[in-house]
């Protein structure tokens, strides 16, 4: 499936809806919508300044969370900086199939 957005400079552009789909669940606290409490990460537990977590089990946690709300994770780069760790993470669409009996 496609989406169509506008870049920042005014241009139509298409990416696939699933990339859209992935960032949503990544940049929203689980439990905040009304309509569906299970969207999203709970990203105040690993922004928790009196926790100390470790990236790689953040790095875990979204893969799985991502993949529980239908989002396959096919590889996950990271890029660290001075004071931050970038992921870059490359998705595609599950697939879904019917059951034979």
């Amino acid at each position: 499936m496609i989406d169509v957005f506008l870049s920042d400079a005014g241009e139509l552009k298409t990416a696939e809806a699933v990339v859209f789909k992935a960032k949503n669940i990544l940049s929203i606290q689980e439990n905040s919508l009304e309509y569906e409490p299970d969207l999203g990460i709970d990203l105040e537990r690993f922004l928790n300044p009196d926790i100390k977590i470790q990236n790689e089990t953040f790095e875990a946690y979204s893969v799985q969370r991502l993949a529980a709300q239908g989002v396959n994770v096919v590889s996950l780069l990271t890029d660290k900086e001075a004071f931050r760790e970038v992921f870059n993470y490359t998705v595609v669409e599950a697939e879904t199939g019917g059951l034979i009996v």
